[in-house]
């Protein structure tokens, strides 16, 4: 029987998760969160740390982000028999990943866990498992089973069935078992059919032989009814298991039918609340544009009169130095009119 008990687990630089802490309690725990808010991953970092399981590459789980390490880090802590609790701590992403293992109560490295073929014989051991079972299958096909694909194992052939759960159920503890006991089991029956064949002699000594005949027709009767209403029930078990498969289909359609509305009222719920942002900006672009609309022609007029400055301002310095030139006749025709008349 498996014995194990997760007690907690610390996520750092994996997929969403910068730095997570999660702590479990006895019986059912339950992770419920939006898609995209990393449930999937703790379930694949138990598998990875522990069973050295993990479906998609490394580097697929690393977190993505600036100045963030290029590796993550996976500890747990769990009880396994007699009470003893551990803790494992492995890193992700690296060419050679860590893996340390510890007694919690001492904090002490746990001895001789020298290689990947050590880790997995002391922890099938401390989960009473055979150490002919693989932990990566007992880990897909039995605690982190994916999602839909919880029944699969259950329809394949008897043999594949086997290879499955009999390490998981230990069930060559039975088969041996079964074994062991046959000589003795089939010695009692061989007792049992003595005395049944002695008690059928006797019975038949003291019953009344039309009476027994009458009771066998009887019984005999009524198992053939008994057969014809297996028959309809097993008819009408193979239909309930149809319809069953049907609404199992049917529920994850609405499962995702309702993911996808879910992220569509996201979506409504974000461009409202632009909308809202954007609504006064949008109301000061349209008084903005209204006062340039009511000053255009102001601004043409500004425009035009500055151009004739402009032009005025060119004309007068161009006139510039014909005045000083004026100004400079004007001083000389003065000039001689003074000695014109001084010489008369």
């Amino acid at each position: 029987m498996i014995t194990l008990l997760l007690d907690k687990i610390l996520l750092e630089n994996i997929t969403v998760h910068k730095q997570t802490v999660i702590e479990f309690k006895e019986g059912v725990n339950v992770l419920s969160g939006l898609n995209g808010t990393g449930k999937t991953t703790i379930l694949n970092m138990i598998g990875y740390a522990m069973f050295n399981f993990l479906p998609q590459n490394q580097k697929e789980y690393v977190r993505r982000a600036k100045n963030a390490r290029n590796y993550g880090t996976v500890k747990l802590w769990f009880t396994g028999k007699e009470g003893e609790q551990f803790s494992i701590k492995r890193t992700l992403g690296k060419t050679s990943n860590l893996r340390i293992v510890k007694h919690v109560a001492t904090g002490m490295t746990v001895d001789n866990i020298n290689s990947e073929y050590d880790f997995e014989s002391w922890l099938k051991d401390h989960l009473s498992l055979d150490q002919a079972s693989n932990l990566g299958d007992l880990f897909n096909n039995a605690i982190g089973v994916p999602q839909g694909t919880f029944t699969a194992p259950f329809l394949f052939t008897a043999s594949r069935r086997k290879k499955i759960f009999g390490p998981i159920l230990n069930l060559e503890i039975y088969e041996t078992f079964y074994r062991n006991y046959r000589d003795v089991n089939n010695l009692f029956t061989e007792e049992i059919n003595k005395i049944e064949n002695q008690a059928s002699r006797l019975k038949g000594s003291i019953s009344d032989k039309g009476h027994l005949l009458s009771k066998r027709r009887e019984i005999k009767s009524k198992l053939e009814s008994e057969k014809v209403k297996r028959k309809v029930l097993s008819g009408k078990l193979e239909r309930i298991t149809g319809e069953i498969e049907l609404l199992s289909k049917d529920k994850q359609h609405l499962e995702l039918l309702e993911d996808m509305k879910l992220k569509d009222e996201n979506k409504i719920s974000s461009l409202e609340e632009s909308m809202k942002i954007l609504k006064p900006q949008r109301d000061d672009a349209r008084k903005a544009k209204k006062i340039c609309d009511d000053t255009i022609g102001e601004h043409r007029r500004y425009l035009e009169l500055k151009e004739r400055e402009q032009e005025l301002r060119k004309r007068e310095r161009e006139l510039l130095p014909a005045k000083e030139e004026k100004h400079h006749h004007d001083t000389a025709i003065a000039t001689l009119k003074t000695s014109v008349e001084q010489l008369e």
